[in-house]
């Protein structure tokens, strides 16, 4: 064994090229080896010193085979045997040329034999014995033939047993070794003595050797490198001499293993080559019990005994650091209350030292974490954010890839499993980070409350930390967690809960904005509430009022969630009718009860929602504030987050305050800008102004503000005439045109809203004497969303009214003139240039040059026909002119004025109606109309009794056909031609494909246009 016992004394510097087994420098472990495998160790080692490494993908493949061919390259390189020297002299006739001179260079060294008849059948898979006899060859053994006795493979598993070569390695004499085996086989073997034949050899007779005596004596030396493999106590009686491993004799005591503790303070041993930390790996020859249940003092007693309890060092540590949960007091005999640190999912190991009189035990917690982005190529490394509630507190939550190999492949969001430890600073670090198991999109048929949950008949009990991360459905029992939602449920490698989350499915929630009980008690089963949906939508719906108060009655949050009979900000002698300003976020379910839908509510968690006040000025929500702040409470707007904007004020006709609608709504804070109205315009008592209901990552799902779209603009305008029409989008949005003095012209508009209530109040104030000024909301699409009346006294917007009669207007200050002149104060029109006076103790109202003057009035004839008019004139005189009486009117005169106190229009709207004539032909006179007709060309054309001279005139009103019915355009003139058909062309006032009316008198006619 020349080349053999050379090697021995050299250290590894061949390099293999095998694609399986390529080569490497340092130990920087593998995608698909984790502390999981009990041949961690092993593997990494090989690693460092080149022997054995992975693929150019990163793994090691730990549970692939070896082949016998692959074993000998092993063995060559482990050896440093010189395989060059033995290239063309191989013995066998089956070893491919790849492997030839290993093979050769072992079999020359007398540590591979051939299988008969001139091969070695080296694509064979190697075999636990095949592959430990090799290993025990390099140390010394079965030197001789004689050695082996009938039959090798007995003697080779039997020695090999006795010198442990088999730790932890499971196999028989004939197993085909794993990847991970052989480098658990090949370790071992580093770390066993080295031997000599010290027996007797006998003598040949024959074929006979007489007198053989097998013994092998442990090498020892005195150099202090062969006291670097540490393996129990190796200075022989202290004498200074060392036994000597295979492991310190190849790398000349470069390769050193020391007892240490890892992260979690596990008895541990640290494997360093040539100065470099390879790793800390768990002494598992001291481990006796372990538990991933809950542990009691009874379990801890009957594992270890008392005696080794009362005379044992002990110790115990909680994810690395030191706790005094478990003690040697109360792991006795009676205990059999479960460690609070212990339980489903934590790893509780037991240590035992009997040669260091030591036990040491430890929990392991495993949580749930998410990537908070996609791993960092760059920078090579992912950061993760733990879910966890124990108040650790961590040096990072970034993990890099030098540290914890395999993390380059996870993506923003996704979910892995991590343990930590706490570091020397008395902070964490994560420390391991792996794959959950996960079941997707997972119906549930059961669950109980942070217990367990049932799924395609199995049942899945929760983790000690599997709580932290849980969809909401799952924290209570509100009827809708099985049928509303799919889950992602997520296993730690226990197969115990560690977190779930909502796959499929919404929560159903709703505001509550106030209710009526009708009655003093609960013993209504009903009551009609106000309830605002994600949607936008403000409904009075019906609750069950016996389900809600369970509801409440299991809630713990008495003061943000009081009983149905106290109510919310009501007076005492208010309780039990109600509550106008409940205002709280629920969800709900529904049944159905007789032909009605009744909801069912349920609290927010105290977790899932905030109430942010108003300040002393308006604030905004945009791109640049996406928080809600409420104390401790935080939650932040994202692209689904929907925010709803409120008006408040009186709700009843007493002084009950409440949310009286609805303004607008909107999704995803990257998209809105909002202006959150200041306390003195918040009519809610404490003056709320964001209320927020929000998920476990703390998004809002949606939010309640009290104020408007920033973007939306106001603006002033005065209505004349109201819905002319109706219609509705997909969305629900309904739409009504109306006509409005704006800017001095005379505009059709358009109110954009889910509700009646905008267009409602603007129809209040059109029509003759009444104040038709408004100031209106317009939408960023021009669209109008709220309407509120302009009158003396209004506390935002100044109008110069009656109060201020008599006074000079306040230039900039005062925005807008609205003065009504009544029976007992008529107005006498005076006009003095472009200003108009009421009385002569009026200070006057000036009107801009080119602004219009819009008179309102009724007409009334002789028949009994009533009408609306409204004209726009150029002059004050002009439309005083038209008045019925100017010098004693009684009506509005409204203007809006400009930072000057000058009007940049005025509207005057008559109370005294005009008179006009209209014959209904019932008393034919000559020259007396006797029918109209109307042709597609839209030319009117009268029928006469008898022909009229030119100079008289007749008067045709045109109406057109709408959604509401006919509505009139205008009043139109035909001019007598000396004919008994007079006819007048009306086609500029009508559109092609609409339908018209034509009256005059009692005689109409229809047509739809070309």
């Amino acid at each position: 064994m020349r080349n053999l016992k050379r090697a021995l004394s050299l250290l590894l510097s061949s390099t293999l090229v095998l694609g399986m087994l390529v080569m490497g420098g340092s130990a920087a472990g593998y995608q698909d080896v984790d502390d999981s495998n009990k041949n961690q160790e092993a593997i990494e080692v090989l690693q460092a010193v080149g022997i054995m490494t992975g693929d150019q993908n990163g793994n090691f493949n730990p549970d692939g085979s070896i082949t016998r061919n692959e074993m000998a390259v092993i063995m060559a390189h482990l050896l440093n045997l010189d395989y060059d020297y033995y290239r063309g002299t191989n013995p066998f006739t089956d070893v491919p040329e790849w492997a030839a001179p290993y093979v050769a260079a072992c079999a020359a060294e007398g540590v591979v034999a051939g299988i008969g008849n001139g091969q070695f059948g080296g694509d064979q898979k190697v075999t636990a014995a095949q592959a430990s006899l090799m290993i025990m060859k390099a140390l010394g053994y079965f030197e001789n033939a004689e050695d082996f006795g009938s039959d090798w493979q007995v003697a080779t598993i039997r020695q090999a047993s006795y010198i442990n070569l088999f730790d932890q390695i499971n196999a028989s004499a004939e197993s085909a070794l794993t990847r991970g085996q052989v480098a658990q086989l090949v370790l071992n073997g580093l770390q066993a003595k080295t031997v000599y034949f010290t027996g007797d050899k006998g003598i040949q007779i024959g074929d006979v050797t007489v007198g053989y005596r097998a013994e092998y004596t442990p090498k020892t030396g005195t150099d202090k490198k062969y006291n670097t493999l540490v393996s129990g106590k190796t200075d022989i009686s202290e004498q200074g001499q060392y036994y000597i491993q295979l492991g310190e004799e190849l790398y000349d005591g470069q390769l050193r293993k020391a007892p240490d503790a890892d992260e979690f303070d596990r008895p541990a041993f640290t494997w360093s080559y040539k100065a470099q930390k390879i790793g800390t790996y768990v002494d598992w020859s001291l481990l006796v019990k372990e538990y991933t249940t809950g542990v009691t003092g009874e379990d801890l007693y009957n594992t270890l005994t008392s005696s080794a309890i009362k005379a044992y060092d002990f110790a115990y540590y909680v994810d690395g650091k030191t706790s005094d949960v478990i003690k040697a007091s109360n792991m006795i005999r009676t205990n059999d209350t479960k460690y609070t640190t212990t339980g489903n999912g934590a790893l509780t190991q037991v240590f035992v030292d009997n040669e260091e009189e030591e036990i040491t035990i430890t929990t392991i917690n495993t949580y749930l974490a998410q990537a908070t982005a996609d791993y960092n190529e760059k920078k090579e490394n992912l950061s993760l954010d733990v879910k966890q509630n124990d108040g650790y507190v961590f040096n990072t939550t970034t993990v890099s890839l030098a540290d914890i190999p395999g993390i380059e492949k996870y993506k923003e969001e996704d979910f892995v499993v991590v343990n930590v430890a706490e570091n020397s600073n008395g902070k964490y670090d994560i420390v391991t980070v792996a794959d959950p198991e996960v079941m997707s999109d997972t119906t549930l048929s059961k669950y109980s409350v942070n217990s367990y949950v049932v799924a395609d008949g199995t049942q899945y009990d929760y983790a000690k930390k599997g709580t932290v991360y849980n969809a909401d459905p799952l924290k209570a029992y509100d009827k809708t967690a099985l049928t509303n939602y799919t889950y992602n449920v997520y296993l730690d490698k226990y197969g115990y809960i560690i977190g779930t989350e909502i796959y499929s499915g919404e929560a159903n929630y709703l505001f509550l904005t106030g209710y009526d009980l009708n009655g003093s008690n609960l013993a209504v089963t009903t009551a009609d509430a106000g309830a605002i949906f994600l949607d936008g939508t403000f409904s009075e719906i019906k609750i069950d009022v016996t389900a809600t108060q369970d509801n409440l009655d299991k809630d713990t949050q008495n003061a943000d969630y009081p009983d149905l009979k106290d109510g919310k900000n009501v007076t005492p002698s208010d309780k039990g009718t109600g509550s106008s300003e409940y205002n709280m976020w629920f969800t709900y379910n529904t049944t159905e009860k007789n032909g009605e839908t009744i909801y069912t509510l349920a609290p927010v968690a105290a977790n899932r929602w905030a109430s942010q006040a108003a300040t002393s000025s308006d604030t905004k929500i945009n791109s640049a504030n996406v928080r809600v702040i409420d104390n401790s409470k935080v939650a932040y707007g994202n692209d689904d987050s929907v925010y709803i904007t409120v008006d408040t004020g009186a709700v009843d006709l007493n002084t009950a305050m409440g949310i009286t609608k609805v303004t607008g709504t909107y999704t995803g804070v990257q998209n809105v800008d909002l202006k959150v109205f200041k306390a003195d315009d918040n009519a809610l008592t404490n003056d709320p102004a964001i209320m927020a209901v929000y998920d476990e990552d703390l998004y809002i799902i949606g939010a309640i503000v009290v104020g408007e779209d920033a973007n939306a603009t106001d603006n002033y305008a005065y209505v004349l005439e109201g819905a002319e029409n109706e219609y509705v989008d997909s969305n629900d949005n309904y739409y009504w045109d109306f006509t409005a003095v704006v800017d001095g012209e005379i505009k059709t508009l358009t109110v954009k809203t889910k509700y009646q209530s905008v267009i409602s109040a603007i129809q209040a104030q059109c029509g003759a004497d009444k104040n038709g000024l408004m100031k209106l909301t317009y939408d960023v699409d021009g669209y109008v969303i709220a309407a509120s009346v302009m009158n003396d006294g209004n506390a935002t917007d100044k109008v110069y009214g009656a109060s201020d009669w008599g006074t000079v207007i306040d230039a900039g200050n005062e925005t807008l003139y609205s003065l009504r002149w009544n029976s007992g104060y008529k107005a006498n029109f005076t006009v003095a240039g472009r200003t108009l006076y009421g009385a002569t103790s009026d200070v006057g109202l000036t009107l801009e040059t080119g602004a219009p003057v819009i008179v309102v009035q009724e007409e009334v004839s002789n028949t009994g026909i009533t009408r609306l008019t409204y004209t726009a004139y150029t002059t004050i005189s002009q439309a005083l002119d038209s008045l019925n009486d100017k010098t004693a009117f009684e009506g509005w005169v409204s203007a809006v004025l400009n930072d000057k106190g000058t009007a940049e229009y005025i509207v005057i709207n008559s109370a005294d109606a005009i008179g006009f004539d209209s014959d209904d032909g019932s008393t034919p006179n000559n020259g007396k109309v006797t029918g109209v007709s109307i042709a597609d060309t839209g030319v009117v054309t009268l029928s006469l009794s008898s022909s009229v001279a030119a100079g008289s005139n007749f008067e045709v009103t045109l109406y057109q056909l709408r959604d509401n019915g006919y509505v009139a355009v205008g009043n139109f003139t035909v001019a007598a031609d000396g004919t008994k058909a007079p006819t007048a062309d009306l086609s500029g006032s009508m559109a092609s494909g609409q339908t018209y009316k034509v009256v005059c008198g009692a005689y109409s006619d229809t047509v739809v246009m070309k």
